[in-house]
């Protein structure tokens, strides 16, 4: 008992820390969506950790989240930590594409069967609910966007696929609206955790499906703003999570956990964070809020996707697509991010 009281007192005192970069009077909550290929990489696992701990902080709610990637035990994983976060009926979808990406499992089904999840009659993902089902209800129910109501942000930290599969939607029983129409009245930006001003290799988000990625770059109507390979490649975070209780079980924190299980790099040591700076843009760079002087960003223009998956841009002041650009020191933004992952919401 009195190391679980320790921990939360440590834990409000983490939080409460950040008011310096919290939400301004002025900052309304922004509503999110996130769509990420949760389990190719563990930065993915760290910025839905930065969403749970904004979404608590009455910075960001989260509407729902959405997996690009066909992995068949990815969605227990995510159903596992966003009960771990005490979000236990959020809206989540898999990707259902025969195109999707799919990836051997990495990390996710060892965190499903270590923490409790709701969706306890699901096995894999063909149990769970198709992803853009899941988007056109949740987009159906939120208003139009109008000067009352600024609409909804999108976030992808994954392949595209999802974004194309929206556009391409059909009228159903949410909304008589097609995908394209549904989006320009619902949506007002995207975020979109991919691409490189590199002309040497193909950003992974991106190349991983080229031709769902042109489609949905060369058809969303909406603003877009790329967050750029560039972008987290400086950023290193994960460190601080030795300091959170670790072992196996409910009791150790989800993040810190799944970061020990990341087979590939060794993630407790530092880990770039190209997905959470994503999030933390999408919450708190928009709307003048506390991080809108972190990044600068671009002209007006396009993202243009080439068929060997590498990218270019061309100014436009017509375009709708800008991406960011460093501004702000890595090491300062990592900090933030960081104290993020670490948050251990109250029941643990």
């Amino acid at each position: 008992m009195l190391k679980r009281i320790i921990v939360f007192i440590l834990s409000f005192l983490v939080f409460t820390s950040l008011t310096f970069y919290g939400a301004s009077a002025q900052h309304d909550k922004v509503r999110v969506i996130l769509d990420t290929d949760f389990n190719y990489d563990v930065d993915d696992v760290g910025a839905v950790a930065v969403l749970h701990a904004l979404a608590d902080k009455c910075e960001a709610e989260i509407l729902a989240i959405g997996i690009s990637d066909r992995q068949e035990k990815a969605i227990l994983a995510l159903d596992a930590m966003n009960t771990w976060y005490n979000r236990p009926g959020l809206p989540i979808g898999v990707v259902k594409s025969a195109d999707a990406a799919r990836y051997e499992d990495l990390y996710t089904e060892q965190l499903a069967h270590e923490y409790p999840r709701t969706n306890t009659h699901w096995n894999s993902a063909d149990d769970a609910p198709c992803v853009i089902d899941v988007y056109r209800r949740v987009l159906a129910n939120e208003p139009d966007i109008d000067k009352e109501n600024p609409g909804v942000v999108m976030v992808s930290i994954g392949f595209i696929t999802n974004f194309r599969d929206l556009l391409l939607s059909q009228p159903d029983e949410h909304s008589e609206l097609n995908g394209v129409d549904l989006v320009r009245n619902k949506v007002r930006l995207w975020v979109s955790m991919a691409g490189t001003l590199r002309h040497d290799f193909g950003e992974f988000n991106l190349a991983n499906h080229r031709e769902a990625s042109k489609y949905a770059y060369e058809n969303w109507p909406t603003p877009i703003v790329f967050s750029l390979f560039e972008i987290g490649a400086d950023i290193y975070t994960g460190a601080g999570l030795k300091e959170l209780t670790g072992g196996t079980g409910p009791e150790a924190h989800f993040v810190r956990r799944a970061y020990e299980l990341f087979p590939r790099h060794k993630a407790l040591e530092g880990h770039r964070s190209w997905d959470q700076a994503s999030v933390l843009y999408a919450v708190r760079g928009i709307d003048n809020g506390p991080a809108a002087d972190y990044w600068d960003l671009s002209a007006w223009g396009w993202i243009q996707v080439h068929s060997d998956g590498s990218t270019t841009w061309k100014d436009d002041p017509d375009g709708l697509h800008r991406y960011k650009i460093e501004k702000r020191d890595p090491e300062i933004i990592a900090g933030e991010i960081e104290k993020l992952m670490m948050y251990i919401p109250l029941n643990q």
